[in-house]
C-alpha cells in the first residue's frame, strides 16, 4: 500500500488541534495506471509514434526508481509498480508492432498501433476522434479490410475499395498495398485494377537473365506488351506483343493472382513460328515479375506497371 497524509486544522477557537487521516492507495492501482497509460499511448500511434517513447520513458523511470532505492532513499512501491507495468506493456506492444509476420498485418499495426489493429472497431474510433489526414485514414481502412476474414472476402473488400477510390493517387497507393499482400485474392484485386487503368499503354518486357535464354532474349529484344481489352469480372485479357519480328496477338487470363499470356511470334533464325507463354504476378516493386517460356527455354522477366 502507498500512503498519503491529509492534514486538517480544527475550526477557529478549538486550539491548534490537527487531525490526520491516512489515505491508502493499493499498489495494484499504480500497476493498472501504468498499464492504461502505455495502452492509451499506443492508441495515439497514428498521430504520434509514442510506443518507442513509452519504452524509453518507462524504462528511465524504472531505472531511476532502482537507483534511488539502491542509494538508500525511500521510494514509493506504487511508483515502481507504475514504471514496471508501463515498461512491460510498452515493450510488449512494440514487439507486436514489429513482429515478423505478413507485410500488411505488420504495417497495419505500425500505422494504427498494436491495440487498434487487434481490437475490433477501435480504428474507426481513431479515425473519428484523432486528427488524422484523409489519406492515412483510407490506407488504414484498406489495410484493415484485407487483414481479416476469409481470403475471398478480403479480395472482395479490396476490389470494392479500389473501385470506390476516385483520386488517382489514392488508387495507386491502395494498389501498391494490394501488390504487397500475401493473399492471392487481394493481389488479384490490385492487379485487376492496375490492368484496367493501363489499357492501351505500352509496357516494356525486360529479360532478367538473357544469357541463359538466348532464344527468348533475341525474340523479346525491345519487346513491349499492350493490353487492348480487359474484363475485370472474368479476368480475360486481350492484347498484343510487339517484338523484334513484328506485332503478334497475346491473349490470356488473370486468375489466382497471376496473369498468364500465350501466343505465337515468328523466329527469323529458325524460320518458324514459336509459341510463347508468359506468367507474371504483382511484385512489391509495383511491377510484374515472372517467367517467359518458349519451347524448353525459360527466362525470368519483369514488366514495369505503375
Amino acid at each position: 500500500m502507498s500512503q498519503a497524509v491529509d492534514k486538517k486544522r480544527a475550526p477557529s477557537g478549538a486550539g491548534d488541534v490537527v487531525s490526520e487521516r491516512t489515505i491508502t492507495v493499493p499498489h495494484t492501482a499504480y500497476s493498472i495506471a501504468g498499464t492504461l497509460t502505455a495502452t492509451f499511448g499506443n492508441v495515439l500511434q497514428p498521430i504520434f509514434p509514442v510506443v518507442w517513447i513509452s519504452v524509453v520513458a518507462f524504462g528511465a523511470a524504472l531505472a531511476a526508481v532502482l537507483l534511488l532505492k539502491r542509494a538508500g532513499r525511500p521510494v514509493m512501491k506504487g511508483i515502481a509498480g507504475f514504471a514496471v507495468m508501463g515498461f512491460l506493456v510498452s515493450a510488449f506492444l512494440l514487439a507486436v508492432q514489429y513482429a515478423p509476420r505478413s507485410d500488411n498485418s505488420r504495417k497495419l499495426a505500425q500505422q494504427a498501433g498494436a491495440v487498434a489493429a487487434t481490437v475490433p472497431g477501435l480504428i474507426d474510433v481513431q479515425n473519428a476522434v484523432l486528427p488524422i489526414d484523409d489519406a492515412q485514414k483510407e490506407t488504414t481502412r484498406f489495410r484493415l479490410a484485407i487483414a481479416r476474414g476469409e481470403e475471398e472476402d478480403r479480395g472482395v473488400a479490396a476490389r470494392a475499395m479500389l473501385d470506390a477510390a476516385e483520386d488517382p493517387n489514392m488508387r495507386a497507393a491502395l494498389t501498391s498495398i494490394a501488390f504487397k499482400s500475401d493473399v492471392k485474392a487481394v493481389k488479384q484485386a490490385g492487379l485487376s485494377r492496375a490492368l484496367s487503368e493501363r489499357i492501351g499503354a505500352l509496357l516494356p518486357i525486360n529479360i532478367d537473365d538473357a544469357k541463359e535464354a538466348p532464344t527468348i532474349a533475341a525474340l523479346f529484344q525491345g519487346a513491349q506488351f499492350a493490353l487492348t481489352r480487359f474484363d475485370a469480372n472474368t479476368g480475360v485479357a486481350v492484347g498484343a506483343l510487339t517484338c523484334a519480328t513484328g506485332r503478334w496477338a497475346a491473349n490470356g487470363v488473370l486468375a489466382g493472382g497471376s496473369l498468364t499470356l500465350t501466343g505465337q511470334c515468328y523466329d527469323k533464325t529458325a524460320r518458324a513460328y514459336r509459341t510463347y507463354r508468359i506468367i507474371v504476378e504483382p511484385d512489391a516493386s509495383l511491377g510484374l515479375k515472372g517467367e517467359a517460356t518458349i519451347d524448353a527455354e525459360t527466362a525470368r522477366i519483369s514488366i514495369p506497371l505503375l
